[in-house]
């Protein structure tokens, strides 16, 4: 399976602290990925890939009144808070059945999640960084095996 979702974002409206509130335009990117395949009737290999990135530039900042009724539009917001968000899952699956209702999974998982100030960031780079710098990789080795007739 292949796939992917592009989404251009504008007047995003975020939180950002207390009563500050912020319109973003964004760009988003999630490709999508997955391939099985079986080796004989006992082996399968699975891979999966999901990628979320994000870069969003400030447009307009708000602040929520003291009493119910519109935003307050704010004439000197500041530094701009752009941002970018690189949300990555990656797993790389191998099965083998050594006997019926037994088997013997061999199971690799990287993730990252990881949100920063946008700079000059562009997609190619938040993936890439996402792979280089993740925030969790595991190697698992589990064995099921049936006891018994």
């Amino acid at each position: 399976m292949l796939g992917a979702v592009y989404l251009n974002r504008g007047d995003w409206l975020l939180h950002q602290a207390g009563t500050r509130m912020a319109t973003y335009n964004a760009d988003q990117w999630q490709p999508k990925f997955a391939v099985e395949y079986y080796i004989n009737a006992k082996q399968q290999l699975r891979t999966s890939l999901q990628w979320v990135g994000i870069k969003a530039k400030q447009d307009q900042v708000y602040r929520v009144p003291a009493k119910p009724g519109d935003l307050v539009r704010e004439s000197n917001p500041g530094v701009p808070r752009d941002f970018s968000i690189s949300n990555l899952s990656f797993q790389a699956r191998y099965r083998w059945e050594i006997a019926p209702l037994s088997e013997v999974f061999l199971v690799l998982t990287i993730q990252a999640n990881q949100a920063r100030p946008l700079g000059d960031s562009n997609f190619e780079s938040l993936f890439g960084d996402a792979f280089d710098e993740p925030q969790f990789n595991s190697l698992v080795l589990k064995v099921r095996y049936r006891i018994g007739s």
